[in-house]
Protein backbone atom coordinates (compact mmCIF):
# COMPACT_ATOMS: atom_id res chain seq x y z
CA UNK A 1 0.00 0.00 0.00
CA UNK A 2 1.21 3.40 -1.12
CA UNK A 3 1.72 5.71 2.26
CA UNK A 4 -0.25 8.88 1.44
CA UNK A 5 1.66 11.78 1.31
CA UNK A 6 -0.30 13.39 4.41
CA UNK A 7 1.65 10.92 6.55
CA UNK A 8 5.28 11.81 5.73
CA UNK A 9 4.38 15.51 6.37
CA UNK A 10 3.65 14.88 10.12
CA UNK A 11 6.03 16.26 12.91
CA UNK A 12 8.07 13.78 14.81
CA UNK A 13 6.88 12.43 17.78
CA UNK A 14 3.13 11.51 15.74
CA UNK A 15 1.40 8.69 16.94
CA UNK A 16 0.68 6.23 14.33
CA UNK A 17 -1.82 3.51 14.41
CA UNK A 18 -2.68 0.50 11.33
CA UNK A 19 -4.42 -3.21 12.10
CA UNK A 20 -2.15 -5.32 13.27
CA UNK A 21 -1.81 -8.73 11.04
CA UNK A 22 -4.52 -10.40 12.55
CA UNK A 23 -6.73 -7.49 12.32
CA UNK A 24 -8.28 -7.83 15.66
CA UNK A 25 -5.58 -4.86 17.01
CA UNK A 26 -4.16 -1.88 16.44
CA UNK A 27 -0.60 -2.06 16.25
CA UNK A 28 0.62 1.79 17.32
CA UNK A 29 4.23 3.56 16.53
CA UNK A 30 6.00 7.25 17.08
CA UNK A 31 6.89 9.12 13.67
CA UNK A 32 10.60 10.26 13.43
CA UNK A 33 9.73 12.45 10.67
CA UNK A 34 11.38 11.58 8.37
CA UNK A 35 9.75 8.18 6.71
CA UNK A 36 10.19 5.56 9.69
CA UNK A 37 8.24 4.62 13.04
CA UNK A 38 9.60 3.85 16.39
CA UNK A 39 7.48 1.52 17.42
CA UNK A 40 7.68 -1.98 19.74
CA UNK A 41 7.72 -4.58 17.14
CA UNK A 42 5.44 -8.11 18.42
CA UNK A 43 7.77 -10.62 20.35
CA UNK A 44 11.16 -8.51 20.03
CA UNK A 45 11.79 -4.75 21.16
CA UNK A 46 11.23 -1.09 20.46
CA UNK A 47 12.83 -0.69 16.66
CA UNK A 48 12.87 2.18 14.15
CA UNK A 49 11.53 0.52 11.02
CA UNK A 50 10.13 2.64 7.69
CA UNK A 51 6.82 3.34 7.28
CA UNK A 52 6.32 0.52 5.08
CA UNK A 53 7.45 -1.96 7.26
CA UNK A 54 5.18 -0.86 10.68
CA UNK A 55 2.33 -0.93 8.66
CA UNK A 56 2.39 -4.29 7.20
CA UNK A 57 0.57 -3.11 3.76
CA UNK A 58 -2.26 -2.29 6.59
CA UNK A 59 -3.51 1.63 5.86
CA UNK A 60 -1.67 4.22 8.70
CA UNK A 61 -3.93 6.12 10.92
CA UNK A 62 -3.22 9.52 12.99
CA UNK A 63 -4.22 8.59 17.13
CA UNK A 64 -5.42 11.74 17.93
CA UNK A 65 -6.20 10.47 21.45
CA UNK A 66 -2.62 9.07 22.48
CA UNK A 67 -0.30 12.93 21.88
CA UNK A 68 0.77 15.00 24.19
CA UNK A 69 1.54 19.28 24.16
CA UNK A 70 5.09 18.91 22.92
CA UNK A 71 5.33 15.99 20.54
CA UNK A 72 9.37 16.58 19.89
CA UNK A 73 9.54 15.66 23.46
CA UNK A 74 7.76 12.18 22.88
CA UNK A 75 9.80 11.93 19.62
CA UNK A 76 13.16 12.12 22.20
CA UNK A 77 11.71 9.59 24.55
CA UNK A 78 11.17 6.92 22.11
CA UNK A 79 14.28 7.53 20.57
CA UNK A 80 15.62 6.65 23.55
CA UNK A 81 14.27 3.58 24.01
CA UNK A 82 15.31 1.72 21.22
CA UNK A 83 16.30 -1.61 22.01
CA UNK A 84 13.93 -1.89 24.90
CA UNK A 85 12.27 -5.86 24.77
CA UNK A 86 8.17 -6.03 24.12
CA UNK A 87 6.33 -7.80 26.71
CA UNK A 88 1.80 -8.23 26.14
CA UNK A 89 1.46 -7.47 29.17
CA UNK A 90 3.62 -5.07 30.78
CA UNK A 91 5.61 -3.33 28.07
CA UNK A 92 3.01 -3.64 24.41
CA UNK A 93 3.00 -1.30 21.67
CA UNK A 94 -0.30 0.91 22.99
CA UNK A 95 1.86 1.52 26.40
CA UNK A 96 5.03 2.61 24.61
CA UNK A 97 3.39 5.44 22.75
CA UNK A 98 1.69 5.81 25.73
CA UNK A 99 4.19 6.17 27.94
CA UNK A 100 6.45 8.74 25.45
CA UNK A 101 3.73 11.21 25.32
CA UNK A 102 3.47 11.09 29.67
CA UNK A 103 0.21 9.14 29.60
CA UNK A 104 -0.76 6.74 31.90
CA UNK A 105 1.11 3.09 31.17
CA UNK A 106 -1.95 1.46 29.89
CA UNK A 107 -3.41 -1.02 27.09
CA UNK A 108 -7.18 -0.02 26.84
CA UNK A 109 -6.84 -2.64 23.90
CA UNK A 110 -5.68 -5.64 26.05
CA UNK A 111 -7.71 -5.10 28.97
CA UNK A 112 -10.77 -5.06 26.55
CA UNK A 113 -9.49 -8.38 25.01
CA UNK A 114 -8.90 -9.75 28.55
CA UNK A 115 -12.11 -8.92 29.21
CA UNK A 116 -13.76 -10.50 26.57
CA UNK A 117 -11.84 -13.56 27.27
CA UNK A 118 -13.07 -13.77 30.74
CA UNK A 119 -16.42 -12.98 29.44
CA UNK A 120 -16.32 -16.42 26.98
CA UNK A 121 -14.66 -18.84 29.64
CA UNK A 122 -17.43 -17.47 32.57
CA UNK A 123 -20.13 -18.03 29.18
CA UNK A 124 -18.74 -21.66 28.78
CA UNK A 125 -18.30 -22.93 32.48
CA UNK A 126 -21.77 -21.47 33.20
CA UNK A 127 -23.41 -22.08 29.83
CA UNK A 128 -21.96 -25.93 30.44
CA UNK A 129 -23.65 -26.55 33.70
CA UNK A 130 -27.40 -27.97 32.96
Amino acid sequence: MKIPKSIWNLPPGTTLQALGSTGTYWHYGIYDGQGRVIHNKKHYQVVREPLEKFSEGQKIHVNQHITSDNLYVAYQRAEDRIGERFTLSGNNCEHFVREVHGMPKESKQLQAHVAVGVIALLFAFFGAKK
